[in-house]
């Protein structure tokens, strides 16, 4: 088998991984915790970085069907296009809402840092629940 070809900027894209009828519960769902501003690694804000209200899934009721879907998902990319050795998911899935009327948004930067968790970080699942034409980015 050919090996495979993976830099610290490789992307693996799972299209059709929840239901738009899926998206819409897990928002439904969401709406339901208060959010609280998102913070950085180290617990840090810095609104020039990102500007987000964040929900933590292990905060939501009934959500646990969501996280066995993403380490199905992480199972498979990583399988398909990474190969890592993948011990343990050690963080909740974070939701997070970007306003415009806030001018909410995240810039680039690499998802590994200091800490318990963001140290260890191989992979990093992003999940989009909004329609990709529903805003301007």
């Amino acid at each position: 088998m050919p090996e495979k070809e993976t830099t610290l900027l490789s992307v693996h894209s799972t299209p059709d991984a929840f239901t738009q009828a899926e998206c819409e519960h897990i928002i439904a769902s969401l709406s339901t915790v208060p959010a609280s501003d998102a913070l950085l690694v180290g617990k840090t804000r810095d609104h020039n970085l990102r500007n987000a209200e964040l929900v933590w899934m292990d905060d939501v009721k009934g959500m646990g069907w969501v996280m066995d879907r993403l380490i199905d998902i992480v199972r498979t990319s990583n399988k398909a296009q990474f190969d890592f050795d993948l011990r343990e998911f050690a963080e909740s899935p974070q939701a997070a809402t970007y306003k415009s009327s806030e001018a909410g948004h995240f810039a680039w930067h690499s998802d590994i840092g200091l800490g318990a968790a963001a140290g260890k970080r191989k992979l990093t699942l992003v999940l989009q629940l909004s329609e990709p034409g529903s805003y301007e980015a």
